[in-house]
Order: C-alpha cells, then sequence, then structure tokens
C-alpha cells in the first residue's frame, strides 16, 4: 500500500514581529468588520454605533479572529512562495478574519462537560446588542435634534412659521394643528414648530440655518 507523503512546511524564519504585526491587522480588520456590520444593521450614524456594547461585540469577535489567525499561519506558510514572506502578515490576518470564520462556528464553551454555546452564537448574541443599542442612541439623537430644531423655528414670527408650514405641509395642518392646540391646552407656536420639525426634518434644518437669530446648538450626528 503506497504510503502518503507529508509534505514539509518550509522553514522560515517568521520572528515575533511578523506574528505581532499579524494580530495588529487581525485588530484593525475585526474592528472595521465589526463597526461595518453595525452601522449596517442599526442604520445608525458613527457616533451612535460606538459604545460599551459595541466593544464588548469587538472583544467577542477579535478572540475568534486571533485565534484563526494564528491557526492560519501554518496554511499560508505552506501555500504562498517565500518571495512573499514580507505580506505574509497581511495574509495571516486576511485568512483569519475573513476566510477561517468557520474554523470557530463548531466550537463549543463548555461548563463541567455541558456545552453552553458556540463561539458563533456569543458573536451574534453581542452584534445584536451592539446593533440595539446603537439604534437606541440614534433614536434618542434624533428626538432631541428634532427637539432642538423645534425650540429654534418657535423663535420665528407667528406669520413666518406659519408661511412655511403652509409651503411644505398645507393650510389645514396650520388651522388643524392651532385647534388641537387650543383644545388640549398647548401651546400652539410651539406644536406647530414641533410639527415641522417633525414631519419635514430636513426643511426644517434648512429654515434654521436661513435664520441666523435661531440656529442653536445641536447635537452632534456624525
Amino acid at each position: 500500500m503506497a504510503q502518503s507523503v507529508v509534505e514539509p512546511v518550509p522553514n522560515l524564519d517568521l520572528g515575533p514581529s511578523a506574528i505581532g504585526c499579524a494580530v495588529l491587522l487581525t485588530i484593525l480588520f475585526t474592528c472595521l468588520l465589526a463597526f461595518l456590520k453595525v452601522a449596517r444593521d442599526s442604520q445608525a450614524s458613527a457616533r451612535a454605533c460606538v459604545g460599551w456594547p459595541f466593544v464588548a461585540y469587538v472583544l467577542i469577535f477579535l478572540i475568534g479572529n486571533t485565534v484563526t489567525t494564528i491557526l492560519a499561519v501554518p496554511l499560508v506558510v505552506k501555500a504562498l512562495p517565500p518571495v512573499l514572506s514580507s505580506w505574509f502578515p497581511l495574509f495571516f490576518a486576511f485568512s483569519g478574519v475573513f476566510a477561517f470564520q468557520g474554523v470557530l462556528a463548531k466550537a463549543n464553551i463548555t461548563f463541567y462537560g455541558n456545552g453552553v454555546l458556540t463561539i458563533e452564537e456569543w458573536i451574534a448574541l453581542a452584534r445584536d446588542h451592539a446593533v440595539e443599542s446603537a439604534a437606541q442612541r440614534q433614536s434618542a439623537r434624533e428626538h432631541a435634534t428634532t427637539i432642538t430644531w423645534a425650540h429654534s423655528l418657535q423663535q420665528l414670527p407667528p406669520e413666518v412659521l406659519n408661511t412655511y408650514l403652509v409651503h411644505y405641509l398645507s393650510q389645514e395642518t396650520v388651522l388643524e394643528s392651532e385647534e388641537r392646540a387650543r383644545a388640549t391646552g398647548a401651546d400652539p407656536h410651539f406644536y406647530k414648530a414641533l410639527r415641522l420639525a417633525t414631519e419635514k426634518p430636513k426643511e426644517a434644518q434648512a429654515i434654521v440655518a436661513s435664520h441666523p437669530s435661531t440656529t442653536p446648538q445641536l447635537p452632534p450626528t456624525a
């Protein structure tokens, strides 16, 4: 029976600097990939995405990616020619983050011999929490911005604010808003400003910007 011959891995002196560089690149790739996933799923701004839940997600994600990066080292060294040795850290990190996720997908975390969750499930839980947190922060930021714009629009003279309401919404909106505010004891002028800021946020932002006397200190949105 023919014996299989195992090809030896090329004896390259990678040194700790190559592995360290690969780990740094893995951290960079992991942070970028985690941010893109949270931003895509939450539809939130960059500022809203970053928080403690996001940090926890990156750390858990990074554990798996670091392990797979280290596991990828002998495979990459064997597959690539020595002439590319200076690029090996990049290939290690790229392979660990993007091509070896399946290595840990079935790896269970056990407690006294009982399976708890796979690494993949832990990452999914952390990602879902980070996405939910980002969406909540984005919603709170948008509400705060709307209220800020409404207070700024309130500084406009009544006839000017009514003109904008008629133009961007309708004459019925002005009459309906005034009637509803009087019926509930609310401030008609502020109620109309709040309605314009809520229903036409882009237009409200443009109006505030075109009236320097009403320009507020808006909460950061980027």
